[in-house]
């Protein structure tokens, strides 16, 4: 039934057609992967066409996906010719600026004529009716020694270089950008004129077959950064209608040297956008893209065309369109609108055309799961003749995918993912289960399966350096740097092989400094666009809800290879206290069926994080901020009302004082300072540290714990007796890790003797009671012996180190946290000139009754903890 109101949805959909040449084309409400703007996002796109025979001028011109607010968004003055296609993001970016594309018409590896002089060549050489056919052909780069070579030239001096290119239409040509990278030094031309000139004196000369270049300079690609960029003005000056050429002659800098690079790039932008465009991302080249500042909702809306004179001219209304898939006029009749699979963004709608509805999905006859042994699965369609095509690389399977006739040989860890495709029809979703060969797991498994090129791709792919990375750790500018999202598939199947999780979400790499580790992390995002808005289970016993939008799979960071489960430890060992933790939970992960080792479960500290936590309170209402009140969700304006008045006014003074505690929840902020401060956490307080508040009035900041991965000596680097106390109250620390702004707030809090009092003693009970060794060693012994059986697997696959190499490190934390509690109490003992900690012995010789301690409630006994004389306690 559902499938049948779909069909009828998208074949009425189109309300409102008219005879407009200028016109909406096609439409994509889900994208996630098909088209990226200039940002490396993927927002949603709108697609227009002129069908007439003169241009259109669209200034004025409103598009709005609201009937009430036709102007909601505006064109920028400029005209669209006749057959041609214009693209605009849906993105809710609002940018408006006339739009231009950059095409790079000569890139690396294009073919180009070439000589080694060896005496002076005739200076026509630079035009393009010189005769090059004596000249060699080979692909850029030219030279030699840096592994960039694709013409190796052995011990060449100089280099000439000629590569003819085609102009149609000079006037159209807005921007010229010439690249180049190079080692040692260069001269460029077009048609004769000198356009790029580095490491060559005499500027306007045309140097020497045999001159030197006047110094060294090493090329940069290679190294993973983008070379060096020379803007041209006035394109029209140097380039001419039809056939054009850039020549370029590249000089060493002594007869010694040991390399030689010649890359050049050439790129034009016009406004016409063309999808047979090279845009090569390591250049770095900006256009303008036309952004609404609105987005289409993947649930369907309406799409409304406006002239400037008010006249509705055009309209469309969207129903669910699958993710990936567009929404577009037929070419045969454009007033009907069909479904395309494989969209054609800025090209005609000539691909398969779908009415709406949607091929019945296939079955397996074996379960998800994790197995002990080699298998054989089957697939079966509901529909007896419809023909099931599947893959067995995480990819999504197509029509050229291998097509079901018998049994599946399973005889390793496999994800397996299936479809039908049926003529005339949507394809059906695609199913995906993953078997899990594997004996003895003591772990639940997570299974992610996606398209190999959005992992790998060196241009594309989130997993890989790509062409702007940086080559010093932790490779900036690197793709797994990049905010992009991508499509997937997740399963969590329970350690009894329980599939108990299976939804199509988007992924992303996260962390920090842990990005550039050969184990990435990932975080999965549940949305519309893919599907459920949330994953439901309950992942973490210790959590009472079940549903959870996002989830972070976590390689340790810091802790990487070391323990393995360090935050994670801090997070169970703190949970109960005043502020937020991300719960844990270890899990073995595979990636395309691919063994990928130890991923720790958590969950995601963001809105959404907070108001499952904390019954009552909307996602929608929190704000969230991190370091130095960066916002990450919602608005910083109370927080730094609140931070300039702490700053500005002394804690001595008790109304002062009480401000600050309607403002601020104070016990959440001692919890939290003063875990971090015996955790001896050295990435903190300058960094790794988050608070937030509702926009409740009587809300207060509270303090979320994460990434802990730096405490406990990690490493060796720190010793139990490191006062991290009076590191976070340092007025003068540095930029990193404890810079001024970052003490501020305990600083300033400490004035008042009240807040002191209540900070030490708080303290005290933490260390008198869960933070005792003997408490955390047992927290810790739990957590190890959680992957003791698998750590060994997952050191070989990421070279980390041995099983006895890991036991090593737990045992270095273990006495780390055995010494911890006595130097802490020093330090307070020091920072507040105290007497020696006094101990308190509490006894009882009835069962009537029951003893609380300052914020301890005792039920065992006997009791004794330490505290200082100073401080009055509370019994």
């Amino acid at each position: 039934m559902l499938k049948f109101i779909l069909a009828i949805c998208l074949a009425t959909s189109a309300l409102f057609t008219y005879s407009q040449s200028f016109r909406i084309n096609e439409v994509m409400s889900s994208n996630t992967g098909v088209l990226t703007d200039m940002d490396g996002d993927t927002p949603d796109w709108i697609e227009f066409y002129n069908s007439g025979t003169s241009a259109v001028n669209l200034n004025g011109y409103g598009l709005s996906d609201k009937k009430s607010d036709p102007f909601e968004w505006i064109f920028p003055d400029f005209a669209v010719n006749p057959g041609e296609y214009l693209l605009v993001f849906a993105s809710g970016k609002d940018r408006r600026e006339t739009p231009i594309h950059w095409n790079t018409i000569i890139s690396i590896g294009d073919e180009w004529k070439y000589l080694v002089p060896e005496a002076e060549p005739t200076t026509n050489w630079r035009l393009d009716t010189f005769d090059d056919s004596s000249w060699k052909s080979g692909p850029s780069g030219f030279g030699y020694g840096d592994n960039d070579d694709a013409t190796i030239l052995n011990g060449a001096k100089s280099v000439f270089i000629r590569k003819k290119f085609t102009i149609s239409d000079v006037s159209q040509i807005e921007k010229l950008m010439f690249d180049m990278d190079y080692d040692d030094g260069f001269v460029a031309y077009i048609n004769g004129v000198e356009i790029a000139r580095a490491q060559m004196n005499d500027r306007g000369a045309f140097p020497g077959f045999n001159v030197f270049a006047s110094g060294l300079h090493e090329a940069t690609m290679y190294q993973g950064l983008p070379p060096e960029a020379f803007p041209i003005d006035n394109p029209a000056s140097v380039l001419k209608n039809g056939e054009n050429i850039l020549a370029v002659q590249v000089h060493n800098s002594d007869v010694t040297s040991s390399d030689l690079s010649a890359i050049p790039f050439l790129s034009i932008a016009t406004s016409d956008n063309d999808v047979n465009a090279r845009y090569i991302s390591i250049l770095g080249l900006k256009g303008n893209e036309l952004h609404t500042n609105f987005k289409i909702s993947a649930d369907g809306e309406s799409v409304y065309l406006t002239s400037p004179s008010k006249v509705l001219t055009d309209s469309v209304h969207i129903g669910v369109i699958p993710m990936n898939a567009s929404y577009g006029r037929t070419v045969k009749d454009p007033t009907i609108w069909a479904i395309y699979q494989e969209p054609t963004p800025g090209k005609e709608n000539l691909g398969t055309e779908y009415s709406g509805e949607k091929a019945a999905a296939p079955e397996f006859n074996t379960p998800a799961g994790i197995y002990s042994s080699a298998m054989k699965i089957s697939l079966h369609a509901i529909n007896l003749n419809d023909t099931i095509y599947y893959t067995l690389d995480g990819s999504e399977p197509t029509g050229s995918s291998a097509i079901v006739t018998r049994e599946i040989n399973i005889p390793a860890s496999t994800v397996v993912r299936a479809r039908i495709l049926k003529k005339g029809m949507l394809p059906s979703d695609i199913v995906t289960n993953s078997y899990i060969i594997y004996k003895n797991n003591q772990l639940p498994v997570v299974s992610v399966s996606m398209n190999p090129p959005d992992l790998w791709d060196y241009n594309t792919g989130i997993y890989v350096l790509g062409p702007n990375a940086e080559a010093a750790n932790p490779n900036f500018g690197a793709n797994f740097w990049m905010d992009w999202e991508k499509a997937c598939h997740f399963e969590l199947l329970e350690k009894s092989g329980n599939k108990v999780i299976d939804v199509d979400a988007g992924v992303k790499i996260s962390g920090m400094w842990s990005r550039a580790n050969a184990q990435k992390s990932m975080t999965f995002h549940c949305k519309k666009s893919y599907g459920p808005t949330f994953m439901k289970y309950k992942i973490f016993e210790e959590r009472p809800f079940d549903e959870f939008k996002s989830i972070t799979l976590r390689n340790s960071g810091n802790d990487w290879n070391n323990t393995m489960f360090r935050d994670g430890l801090v997070a169970d060992l703190t949970m109960g206290l005043d502020f937020d933790q991300m719960a844990f939970r270890p899990s073995i992960f595979f990636l395309n069926g691919s063994y990928w080792g130890i991923l720790n479960i958590r969950e995601k500290t963001d809105e959404d994080f907070i108001a499952s936590n904390h019954p009552g309170v909307k996602a929608s209402d929190v704000t969230v901020l991190e370091l130095n009140g960066a916002v990450r969700v919602g608005n910083a304006d109370d927080w730094w009302k609140m931070y300039n008045f702490l700053d500005l006014n002394s804690m001595t003074v008790a109304a002062n004082y009480d401000q600050i505690a309607s403002e601020i929840d104070i016990s959440s902020f001692i919890d939290y300072f003063a875990t971090e401060i015996f955790l001896a956490n050295w990435d903190w307080p300058g960094n790794n540290i988050r608070y937030w508040k509702t926009t409740d009035p009587a809300s207060r900041w509270r303090w979320i714990l994460y990434d802990a991965d730096f405490s406990f000596g990690i490493w060796g680097s720190k010793l139990p007796s490191e006062n991290s106390l009076a590191a976070a109250t340092d007025p003068n620390g540095p930029d990193w890790p404890n810079p001024p702004w970052s003490t501020l707030m305990l600083r300033k809090l400490l004035e008042n003797t009240g807040f002191r009092n209540q900070f030490v003693n708080r303290f005290a009970d933490l260390m008198n009671t869960r933070y005792l060794a003997v408490n955390i060693n047992k927290v810790i012994d739990e957590k190890s012996n959680l992957i003791i059986n698998e750590i060994g697997k997952h050191l070989t696959r990421w070279s980390g180190g041995s099983q006895a190499g890991w036991q090593s490190n737990v045992q270095q934390m273990k006495s780390f946290v055995t010494d911890r509690p006595y130097n802490v109490f020093i330090h307070i003992q020091q920072k507040f000139n105290f007497q020696t900690p006094q101990l308190i012995y509490v006894q009882t010789d009835s069962v009537a009754g029951s003893v609380q301690l300052n914020s301890l409630k005792l039920t065992k006994y006997p009791w004794h903890g330490a505290y200082f004389n100073e401080v009055p306690v509370t019994l």
